[in-house]
This record gives C-alpha cells, structure tokens and sequence, in this order.
C-alpha cells in the first residue's frame, strides 16, 4: 500500500493513521518496510500490527532484544563517546539480566505503597491546574494542563528537579521524541545539543545529590546499589536519568489529552462519569487503549524465527505498532468505540512482558487525579479549534487543543 510508515510523518498530523493500520492488519499483518534513510536494498523493518504477535514479541525477550535500539535507527556504536553512552545503555534498551538489575533499583520507587505517598500532591497539583485553565474564558489544553500535570508530578515531585528546570527538560524529551516537527522550531543542531545539554545536566545532578541528598528519586538512584553491591556510578545516573526525561511523562500527557478530547466529544459520557466517578478507573483503561500514547517499539530479533507467516532473520529490526495493536477486531469488541465499560481490557499501552512499564501505577493514579478534579468542576469544555498532534510516528501527543469554558454544567444534576 502507498503507505510508509517510517517516512510519511504528515500522516501522523491528524492522530494515528488507524484506516491505514486497519488495512494492514487486515492484508498484511507483518509487513516489510523500507528505510530510505539507511543505504542498501534490505535495509527496513517488520511492522507487526496484530495483538497476538505484539504480544508474542513482547514476551520472547530472548528471541527479540532492545539493545540494538528501541527506534528505528540504531542505537550508537559501542566507541562512541558520551554522552552518546547515555543513550546506548539507557533502562529501556537493556535486555536479560542487566535490565532486571537495573528494574530492581528502581522498582521500590514505583510500589503501589511509594506511590501513594505522592497522592496527595498529585491531587493537590490537579486541582490547582484545573482550578487556574478554568479561571480563564478560554486555553489550550496541552499547554495549561496536559503537559504541566505530568511534568509537574514526575519532574518535579517525583523526580526533584526545580520548578525552573521542569520545562528545559521537558524540551529536551520534545526535540528527542519529534525531531522533525515543526511545532519546536528546532536550530538544525537542536538534537546534538539536547543530547549534550542532558548530558550535562545529569552529570551535575548525579554530584549535587551525592553531596546533598534529598528526599527525591534523584536522590534514590545516586545513592542506590545493586543487589550484587555495586554502586550507582556517574554513568548509570546518566542511564536512568535519559529514562525518565524521555517516556514518563510525556506519555502521560499524551493520555491525558487524548481521553479529554474523547470525553469533550462525547458529552454523555463526561456526563456519566460526572455522577459516577467510581467508573473512572474503567475509563481510564479505555483512555489508555483509545490513545495509544506510544506509536511502537523496536526490537531486533535474535535468531532466524517466524512471525505470522513470515520468516524473521536474525539481525531484522522488528517495530511493534501499539496503536494497531489496540485496535484489533479479534481482540476487542467495537474496537473504534470509546466505551468506558470495556472489561477486560488487554491493552498494550503500557508495553507488554519484560519490559512492561514501570511507571504504570503512577500513571493510572495521575490520570484518575486529573479527571477527578476536571468532573468536580461546575462547568464543562468546548472544543474551539483544530486538533494538532505531533508530526511523529514514535509519539501520538496533542500540541494544540483550543477550548472554551462554558457556563453550563454537563451534569444532570
């Protein structure tokens, strides 16, 4: 199909191109997939659209490995000087037992009991953020609250970053995650230098927490060790600190914005939740599936192995279209209906097997805060504008979302 993938970016503009995943599940659920950028008549990548082999992949962590990269392009070679290191070795690209080491160090952060300690603030920041958008006649929704809950909760509460430095990183996460957007008006070296800059920025933060430690994640990780002993050197601080900047909380804004402009297009729904917000945890999941915030992950397979009733070399790159995944007809009933009844609900939002997000338990309570204080509001949001998502096939993240407060209630009551 005219379709590419990998290079026809405008395609993303308008939200994932789901007529196009539709189509390709249908008639070619893995299909091959040039790389014009790299040279050389095979080099491409699998596209896997359907739930099952999402699935499968996901918990064959030998048979498919993240260390040759988790993008399309390949990670930088092994020689390269940091802070190309930073990248190479970050958590999502390790495999086997490195990446179970590196999980364990952080996995006590992100218990079901760590997290509830940041509950109260959690709420206490959406509130806030609510409260302010709807002070104001009309706002953008990405730009008053989608972005800055999520900041605000990982960057800042989480992480420990000042508040003046929540949003330099969360541009760095930007100009990494959607190079060629425009939206960024990014310098043409605007990638090299967010590298370095994050670079920088980790190294300084590494040695200002082991000097003064704080009651912060940063703090955590710098004076961590493995379970073999070890500690956490400057390098691994660069690992985990690449980690958070680039997937946890940009996805979550991405959710956030996504399950907004689903409710403001269907009033009755918000209207539900407004007089029943025990359904929300439901409608949460349904958000996740419904957004998709992550477009794929790659994975390169480690032997000559079949995939559908296609024969995967060892070495071939492998990109799993969550969105797709999603969507699919012999999983989900009335899959193109946003119905926050669904149960089960086996999205893959939050990836699948070994490398299952870690951050998965603070999201759902970010977003069940978010909403919470959006439906106790007295008065509802209409949309005012187009809809513009990145120009990116990794990251389906609204940039713009104009509404209106309006002085009516969506509630019955």
């Amino acid at each position: 199909m005219s379709f590419s993938f990998a290079t026809d970016l405008d395609a993303f503009v308008a939200g994932d191109p789901h007529e196009a995943f539709t189509q390709l599940r249908r008639e070619e659920p893995v299909s091959w997939q040039r790389l014009p950028m790299l040279h050389g008549p095979d080099q491409g990548f699998w596209l896997v659209m359907r739930h099952h082999d999402v699935v499968q992949v996901s918990r064959d962590a030998e048979g498919y490995v993240s260390n040759e990269g988790t993008l399309l392009v390949d990670h930088p070679p092994s020689t390269a000087p940091p802070p190309w290191t930073m990248i190479k070795s970050e958590f999502c690209s390790l495999d086997g037992a490195v990446h179970r080491a590196y999980r364990d160090l952080l996995s006590p952060s992100f218990t079901s009991k760590a997290i509830a300690v940041l509950e109260t603030r959690i709420k206490a920041r959406a509130e806030r953020l609510v409260s302010e958008a709807f002070a104001e006649d009309g706002f953008d929704v990405a730009e008053k609250l989608a972005v800055p809950f999520p900041v605000g909760v990982v960057l800042g509460d989480l992480l420990g970053l000042p508040e003046e430095d929540r949003f330099r990183a969360a541009y760095w996460s930007d100009v990494l995650s959607a190079p060629e957007d425009p939206h960024f008006k990014h310098a043409p070296d605007a990638t090299i230098r967010a590298v370095q800059e994050m670079y920088d920025y980790a190294v300084a933060l590494y040695h200002d927490r082991k000097a003064q430690p704080q009651d912060d994640l940063a703090s955590v990780i710098a004076h961590a060790r493995f379970k073999d002993g070890g500690e956490v050197s400057v390098d691994v601080f660069t690992h985990f600190f690449w980690s958070m900047i680039l997937g946890s909380f940009d996805t979550t804004a991405a959710s956030i914005a996504g399950g907004l402009l689903a409710l403001i297009q269907r009033p009755a729904i918000a209207r539900e939740l407004r007089d029943d917000t025990s359904k929300l945890p439901l409608a949460v999941e349904e958000m996740l599936r419904w957004v998709s915030a992550v477009v794929y992950f790659r994975r390169t397979a480690t032997r000559d192995q079949m995939l559908g009733d296609k024969k995967i070399a060892a070495g071939d790159r492998v990109a799993l279209c969550y969105p797709s995944a999603n969507r699919d007809e012999e999983v989900f009933e009335n899959p193109f209906e946003f119905n926050i009844h669904r149960k089960p609900n086996p999205h893959v939002s939050f990836g699948f097997g070994a490398h299952f997000c870690l951050g998965a338990k603070l999201a759902r309570m970010e977003m069940k805060a978010f909403f919470e204080a959006l439906l106790a509001r007295p008065q509802w949001l209409k949309q005012t504008g187009d809809v513009r998502h990145a120009r990116s096939n990794f990251l389906n993240r609204i940039h713009t979302l104009p509404v209106e407060v309006t002085g009516a209630p969506c509630s019955r009551r």
